[in-house]
């Protein structure tokens, strides 16, 4: 069988070799080699037609089919309607643009005409008021003094000086010291009293000593004052204030601290006043009110700072801003040595409000019974600057600093008390922010301490 192999094998490779293979094995080999070329030909021709066709079959297809596909047409929808309302809101902001600028038009008009109509009244009430004379005014809280509250101050009577110096009138058991200031021609003499002519005496010392020596007058939770055009008047209705306004303080914290202020330093209070924990160790307190706008902040701490350089700063209330966040900017008029008008911007991000916030206010210093106070209030004066349309106007009621030296372990400290009572007006800030707010607030007093070690 290898041998028969080996012959075929032979016989394939070179067929001309081998003449000796029968007549019909040739006759059939060369049958094959002609049989395999043209089936080779027919499979070449048949796979070039097939090729041909199909490709012939494919663009009469594609150039039938009208329409997009599903995919195409929603993509040129989406495409169309996203192009449409482009334009649409285009369009709105323009509508939105102009009706604010003819909004903003009318409300200056209308707070033009208001401001106008407000200060005919205000100055027709000055003319027909009697003040002048010793009788007491009240003035309603209308728009031309910013305030958003209806409540009214009624203006205390002052007599006429005595022969002997002294007045009486303001509240009992404080005695005044008066000197005569004579201006004018030599014609026409007269005696006037200004802020600077006035020191209060009192007997006895000490903080509870000191709210006990006389009963201290109703207290107003909001006064206001107007300007007039006489100097006297100006003076006494200043004088007015200034001397409610320091009894006012004294006894809103001596009715919190139970008579002492160490009370407040141990976290306890009274008069409506609740204690909301320690902030940089400073003890915060805060009173709820009936308002939703009106709020009442109270903090106090021991600074291991004298005295003298803690009172320093703290009346010269135009370096506020330099340690209280919540101020913007201040702006002061001196109305003597111990008075002045206070113009104060806050600032809303530091209270989270959205708009800022301005005070017009007087403020006044007196040291009695070795407590330094500086008392601020609300007032209304022509001098300062009207409320206008980038803040709301919001009023300062009876707020405070005051100082009293302590000596822990014979080291000299100073107890430091900052009561700040304001009715911002609206929109206020959310009921869930009242403690952060209240922190901040009592906070400053350690900024204080800050400013100074810096």
């Amino acid at each position: 069988m290898k041998q028969e192999r080996d012959e075929r094998l032979q016989r394939f490779r070179s067929p001309s070799k081998h003449s000796h293979f029968p007549p019909q094995e040739v006759v059939s080999s060369s049958k094959v080699s002609f049989a395999m070329p043209t089936r080779h030909k027919e499979y070449l021709q048949q796979f070039c037609q097939e090729v041909i066709d199909s490709t012939r079959l494919q663009e009469p297809i594609r150039r039938e089919r009208p329409y997009p596909s599903d995919i195409e047409q929603l993509l040129r929808d989406y495409g169309r309607a996203r192009e449409e309302a482009r334009m649409e809101i285009v369009k709105a902001r323009e509508r939105l643009r102009e009706r604010t600028e003819l909004e903003k038009k009318r409300l200056q008009q209308l707070a033009l005409s208001q401001e106008i109509k407000d200060d005919l009244k205000h100055r027709t009430k000055i003319s027909s008021s009697t003040l002048c004379t010793g009788s007491s005014l009240s003035l309603s809280s209308g728009p031309t003094s910013g305030y958003n509250s209806s409540h009214t101050t009624r203006l205390q009577h002052f007599t006429k000086p005595a022969v002997n110096g002294k007045i009486t009138g303001i509240h009992e058991g404080n005695t005044l010291r008066t000197r005569s200031a004579t201006c004018g021609s030599m014609k026409t003499k007269k005696t006037l009293l200004s802020s600077q002519d006035i020191n209060f005496e009192t007997p006895v010392g000490g903080f509870e000593a000191l709210m006990a020596s006389s009963p201290s007058p109703p207290i107003c939770g909001r006064q206001r004052t107007a300007s007039f055009g006489s100097a006297s008047s100006i003076t006494a209705t200043y004088q007015d204030i200034t001397s409610s306004l320091i009894s006012q303080v004294l006894t809103e914290v001596r009715l919190a601290s139970f008579g002492d202020l160490g009370n407040l330093v141990m976290g306890k209070a009274a008069a409506g006043w609740k204690y909301q924990g320690e902030e940089r160790g400073i003890q915060v307190f805060y009173r709820p009110s009936s308002s939703p706008s009106a709020y009442s902040f109270l903090g106090i701490g021991e600074l291991d700072r004298p005295l003298d350089g803690l009172w320093n700063i703290i009346c010269q209330m135009s370096k506020s801003h330099l340690y209280n966040p919540s101020v913007c900017s201040m702006w002061t008029r001196p109305l003597d040595d111990s008075t002045q008008l206070v113009y104060i911007l806050t600032d809303p991000s530091a209270c989270h409000l959205s708009q800022p916030r301005d005070f017009c206010c007087i403020s006044t210093e007196s040291k009695q019974g070795g407590l330094c106070v500086l008392a601020m209030q609300s007032v209304f004066e022509e001098s300062l600057p009207r409320p206008s349309v980038d803040a709301v106007r919001g009023e300062m009621m009876p707020s405070c600093w005051i100082l009293q030296p302590v000596r822990r372990r014979g080291q000299e400290l100073t107890r430091v008390t900052y009561m700040l009572q304001v009715d911002l007006g609206t929109p206020s800030f959310p009921p869930r922010l009242l403690n952060t707010v209240a922190r901040r607030q009592a906070a400053v007093i350690a900024d204080l301490d800050v400013f100074l070690s810096s």
